[in-house]
Parts: C-alpha cells; structure tokens; sequence
C-alpha cells in the first residue's frame, strides 16, 4: 500500500470540470499547474493537521479561463482566496472522530495529527467500521481500509506512542493489541525500537522472541513424544498458575495487564506507552534487560499454558474413547456407584481471590490523568485549552482542546521481584521480603507528564541548542536514527546550558516545561539514568572547526593528565595509571601523553606546551559526575558557538542566540517553535542553526522553527 497523502500538501483525488469547448488534455495540463503553484490551505490549521473535505464546490464558477489559447495561466487571486476560505470553513464545522462518533455523510474530518488519524483508524478496525468510512477510501485510494492500518502504522512509528495513547483515553487500547498477531505486534515493537533510537531494547527483543521461539517448539516437541506425564503436567500446570511475573512496565501501562493479552501485544502496549508516560525509563539499559527478562518468562508460561491445553484436550479424548469402549451395563454400573448415596458427594469449593497474589486490577487511566492535572506542576505551564485564550486566534478552532498529562494512579500496584530481573535481592532475602520491588523506576505521583502545553518565552533561542547537539552528533537525528547518543534526556540537556548561560532562565516558563519534559518531578536531579564518563577525550573531527596552530597546554597532577587547548577547552582528561604517576624523571606520563594525541595529529595542528600554572584545572576536578561532565562540553560548546556566530573570545552569547521572544507549542508528537522573523539575527541564518531539526529520537517529537 502506498499513503497517498503526505505533510504539507493539498491533495485533490478527482476533479470535475464543466465548460463549453476545453480541449481534454489541455485542461487537465492547465489545472494541474495552476493547483500545483496555488497555496489553498485554510489559515488558522495547525502545521501538523489533517483535514479530509468530501466535496469542495468552486466559489467563484467562471473565475479560471481555461478556455485560453495562447499566453500562461493566471491564478486569480481572489479565487485562491476564496478557496482558502471555503476549506476554513469546513475545518471549523469538521467532524472530531477522537472526540464524538463522526457522521457517515459528514463533509469534513479533521485529525489533530498524524497520531490522531492513526487511532482513529485503529479504533474503527477494532469495531469493523473502517471500510464503511468514506475518508478512510479517500486517504487509502486502492486499498481495502479494513487492512491498511497495519502499513500505516509500520510506515509512521513515530506516531505511534501517541496513537496508543488515544486508544488508551477511548478504551479501546488493550481491544487493538488483542487483535493484532503475534507477528505484528513483534514488527510494530520492532518499528518503534528503530524509530526512537533504541538499539538496546532492540537487541533484547531480538533476543527475546528467538528464545521464546525456541522454547514454545522445545514444548511442543515434548508434548508429541509424551514428556508431559501425570507428575510432569501437574508440575507444569502449578508454575504457569502462580503469581505472574510483573512487567517492567507495569506500574505505569496498566492497560498492558488484560488477561487475554499474549506477551508480544503486552509488551507492544508497555513500551508503546512507557516512551510517551517514562521515556527516560524506556531508554535504560536496566529497562532492556528486564524487558529481555520478562518477555523470555512469560514467554515459557504461555508456551506451557498452550500445551497444558492440548494435553488435556488429549486426556479428555483419551478418556471419552475409554468410556466409549465400554458396555451399556458397565456405563449404568458406573454410574450408579458414583451416585450412590455411601459415597461422599464433592462440593465445588469456593472462590477465593487471595488479594496477596492476584494480579493488579487494571486501573482508570483517565481518573490517572484527571488526578496529574489536579497536581500538574508550575503554574507557567497552561492547559491547552487555558493557552488558547493567549493564543492567536487564528489556532483556536483547530487546536486540541484538552491538556493530557499522564502519570501512574494512585491505585497501589503491588510488585515482587523475581530471579529473572537483574540485580534482584538473593532467594534468602526474597523470602524474607516479598515486597521488594523489581529492578525498575519508581514511579513518582509528581512526575506530570506534558502531552500538549503552551507557553510564551523570552529564551526561545536556547532550543537553537538541538540542532548544535545533532550537529556534534551527541544525539542521533531522523538520518540516522540508529545512533542512541547520550544517555542523558534532551530536555536535561537543554537545562543545562540554559542555567548556565541566562540567569533569567530559572524564572522563565522554558523551565518548567523542560522540566516536564523530561519526566521529572520538581525534587529530582538532572540527569537521571545518565551516568557520565570518568574520563574525557574531544572527538577528533570535533577540531575541524580549529583548523589554526594552536597552542595547548599541558599537566599531571592528581592521578590526571589534562590538555587544554588555546580556545579555553580541555581536549582530554583521563586517569593516569599508577606506574606513570610515580615516575620520578616523568618519562611514563610524557609517554602517555603522546600515546593520548596521536589521535588527533591529522585532524589538527596542536602544540604541546607544558602548563605554567594549574589554575585553570580546577574546574575539572569537581566531584559530582554530572557536573564534571558538563565542564568539560560546555566550553567547547561556547566556543564552537562564537566561531560560528563570529564572536570573540569571551563575547556573551545569551544576548545574540538565546535571548529571543517565542512562543512553543508541545503536542505528543510535535514541537513547533513561533520566532519573529524581523529579529532573527543574520549570524544565526548564516550559521544555520536556525534550520528545522525534524523527527529527533531522543526528543521523541518533530521538531520545527517557524518564522513569522
């Protein structure tokens, strides 16, 4: 199947033309370069919308001479106009399918975004509805509705965390995993593992679904040699009885707990949503290995389930033809002894749920939600729906009304740990404590989670900083999206360099939404789950920039070995091993430090100098990682900034780059950043620091910049 439509575009799938003396060809060749040159979108429609109108009458019939002969063909601006304000027409009075049961013979749907199309079509192939929408035929020409989602889904993973969202909110989220295969909720997880970046999660999959395919044939081979004995099968059936392993995912996806749910469409609606609710959580490496865990066990309790199954249909069958062998008077006989009244009559025993090992009941996500706005965090952030009475009035019929904000309910989810999840207490101490949660996060019921935000700042510019972080390659981009980068959020990273570099930065409501964009509660630290390297070296192709003779100097002290270029950078900081710090006449360190620079002898021209004063080292002694780290980037990172914006040394970049009025518009899956384009400064174009970063991995949203 191939998606007719794309962003950005207006599609027309049929064209009707009525006129006297129009040459077929002519007209068709003459409509398509007036359409194709025409700019019909309705003002006031989100960049990231769809808008789906059935039927669109000319506004002004006999406007377009198509009948020329001779000379170009003119777009009448009017008419251009008109059109335009014919399709905002239909966008404000379109049909909201993810808020209402839209009408079959509606005019106009419109979806928010990408994501919202998605559920909306997910829901319908969930109610077998899809084939009966006419806006389903029209985005999806040639293909069968009912069975396009699949592709869609696989062919825009991006979007996916939010559409599993939607269907959550619609309570059609653990319907849609139930009705997919095996096969494609493998391909979906595997999709998403690719889109957002996450080779490690992806390596445990793999991993994952190769042992539980070797493991539901190695219980099938032994079903049909007859392993399962009597002893065997009551064995077997007693360890797929007790107490489920809790996913690693649990306590934030309680959708994922249905009981009919298999382990590849659980995990799909664990990770699909962890990456939106804990996206922080999602991309530990703690978190692909307990998923690796969790998947190989559950894995063999529904291969032992299944054939627990097929073995009792074959004791059923056995004993049916047993009895079938048998004689009417034997049957009779039996019978009467088994209802005689010597024999004591079984009594069905009651039903007790043992609440201790019971699984967790699934919980009201939307009561979740209501209950994070009640405790939403700073004030500077506003709902949606409050923003919009700042905002432009040309957004406020297009844009999503609500503010969601998800975070674990209030419900107690109780949790054990099991051996299969790593750095787990001993079996001793499990007996003693079954309480002990699992290797995963916590959950924090003040962690609010930003769906969809508003705010206006006067910092705009620090998000100029992910395109510098993309271009240092510190975070992979939509060209290569199999590079995770750090470790560390991208919000914590824009943080960083905004407290360091604007004093107002703490005041500004840029802040709070990093902060909520990142996952974490005002009471946490920066960079949770990130754990900086001991030792530092610049990348090599970094220097290209410093292309000049340049003198860098060098010390030991301290069990370190430290070079600092003339720019104000250290070019590495690394341990020394004892034997060369206890060299008396220093040739063990002089050794080292020219083992440590050969690499970078053909990508620069440095000259070693040894220090006069240590001074300037003490920065990079500081104790807490985090901000050890951080002292060694943040300077390259200003100087890099200045040769490229044409500041010298020590010049204040805050005022230039920073320092501008924007407005940031936060949805599931976008980021649109509004500048004005009169103080754009010409260093930043020419830079190229202000181009749109796209579809950012570890951001998990599309990024742009508009200028207005």
């Amino acid at each position: 199947m191939t998606i007719q439509w794309q962003g950005g575009q207006t599609l027309v799938n049929r064209l009707r033309v009525r006129g006297r003396g129009l040459d077929r060809a002519l007209t068709q060749l003459r409509l398509a370069t007036l359409l194709g040159s025409a700019s019909l979108s309705p003002a006031g429609l989100s960049p990231s919308a769809i808008l789906c109108v059935r039927q669109l009458r000319d506004p002004l019939p006999g406007t377009l001479a198509l009948h020329r002969t001779t000379g170009g063909m003119t777009r009448p601006h009017a008419w251009e106009r008109a059109v335009a304000s014919s399709l905002a027409e239909l966008a404000r009075s379109a049909a909201r399918p993810i808020r209402d049961a839209a009408p079959a013979n509606a005019e106009a749907v419109l979806f928010a975004d990408h994501a919202e199309l998605l559920a909306c079509l997910a829901a319908d192939w969930c109610d077998s509805l899809a084939a009966s929408r006419w806006w389903w035929k029209s985005l999806f020409r040639g293909t069968d509705a009912a069975n396009a989602l699949m592709p869609a889904l696989l062919a825009a993973p991006a979007y996916v965390p939010a559409a599993l969202e939607h269907l959550s909110l619609l309570g059609k989220a653990e319907k849609f995993a139930g009705r997919l295969s095996s096969t494609d909720a493998r391909a979906l997880l595997l999709s998403l593992t690719r889109s957002f970046s996450l080779p490690q999660l992806q390596a445990a999959l793999d991993k994952a679904f190769d042992d539980a395919d070797d493991a539901s044939y190695h219980t099938d081979a032994g079903l049909a040699q007859g392993a399962f004995t009597q002893r065997g099968t009551e064995a077997a059936r007693a360890s797929v009885t007790a107490q489920p392993t809790p996913a690693p995912w649990q306590q934030y996806v309680p959708e994922s707990l249905g009981p009919r749910l298999k382990p590849e469409q659980q995990a799909l609606l664990g990770i699909g949503l962890l990456l939106l609710r804990a996206p922080s959580l999602a991309r530990s490496g703690a978190f692909a290995r307990n998923t690796q865990s969790w998947l190989r066990q559950a894995a063999r309790d529904e291969a032992e389930r299944a054939s627990l199954a097929q073995a009792s249909n074959a004791q059923d069958a056995t004993h049916r033809s047993a009895t079938n062998k048998m004689s009417p008077p034997e049957i009779l006989a039996a019978s009467s002894e088994e209802a005689s009244p010597s024999s004591p009559v079984p009594v069905p025993p009651s039903v007790v749920i043992d609440e201790a090992i019971a699984p967790p009941s699934p919980v009201n996500v939307e009561t979740a939600l209501r209950a994070t706005e009640k405790r939403a965090g700073p004030a500077t952030i506003e709902a949606a729906g409050e923003a919009h009475q700042n905002a432009p009035a040309e957004n406020d019929t297009i844009m999503v009304a609500s503010s969601r904000s998800t975070e674990p309910s209030s419900q107690e989810v109780e949790s054990r740990t099991d051996e299969h999840y790593e750095s787990g207490p001993t079996p001793e101490a499990k007996a003693n404590d079954e309480s002990v949660a699992p290797d995963f996060e916590t959950p924090r019921a003040s962690a609010a989670r930003v769906y969809e935000a508003y705010i206006e700042t006067e910092l705009g510019g620090i998000f100029y900083l992910i395109n510098v972080a993309l271009f240092l390659e510190l975070y992979g981009d939509f060209t290569m999206p199999q590079e995770p980068g750090l470790s560390l959020s991208i919000w914590d990273f824009l943080t960083l360099f905004g407290a360091e570099l604007d004093e107002k930065f703490d005041r500004d409501p840029l802040s709070a939404l990093l902060l909520q964009l990142a996952g974490r509660a005002e009471d946490e630290a920066l960079g949770q789950g990130f754990e900086p390297p001991q030792e530092w070296r610049i990348p090599p192709r970094w220097l290209a920039s410093f292309p000049e003779r340049a003198a860098c100097e060098w010390e030991a002290g301290g069990g370190r070995l430290r070079v600092r270029h003339a720019e104000g950078f250290l070019v590495l900081d690394v341990s020394l091993d004892d034997d060369a710090a206890r060299a008396v006449d220093a040739e063990g360190v002089r050794a080292r430090l020219l083992h440590e620079m050969e690499a970078y002898r053909d990508g620069a021209d440095l000259e070693l100098r040894p220090a006069a004063s240590s001074e300037w080292s003490q920065a990079a002694r500081e104790t807490d990682a985090l901000k050890r780290w951080f002292g060694w980037l943040a300077p390259f990172v200003f100087a890099r900034l200045r040769r490229a914006l044409g500041l010298a040394n020590g010049d204040a970049l805050a005022p230039l780059l920073f320092e501008h009025a924007a407005r940031a518009s936060v949805t599931a899956t976008h980021l649109d950043i509004y500048f004005g384009l009169a103080s754009l400064p010409v260093e930043i174009r020419l830079a190229g620091i202000d181009r749109d970063p796209g579809w950012v991995p570890a951001a998990g949203r599309y990024i742009a910049f508009h200028y207005e």
